[in-house]
């Protein structure tokens, strides 16, 4: 799943980027749809969508905004 959502990625310099999780994003940041192929190889995600950070994907529940995981 890493390499479907980090194959656009570009290296970061923001730490602690775990720290997120738990967060609500705020409407300016521009949220994507994940990937069918992610959905289908992990169903728990199926929905979602994420933001690209850097080099890290947030998984981010659209309907309030809040990052359920952090792919670094």
């Amino acid at each position: 799943i890493n390499r479907m959502l980090l194959q656009r990625a570009s290296p970061g310099t923001l730490l602690g980027m775990r720290d997120l999780r738990g967060s609500t994003l705020p409407a300016s940041v521009e949220l994507q749809r994940l990937p069918a192929a992610v959905a289908e190889r992990s169903p728990s995600l199926r929905g979602m969508s994420y933001v690209l950070i850097g080099d890290d994907a947030l998984i981010v529940d659209p309907e309030n905004r809040r990052v359920i995981d952090v792919i670094e």
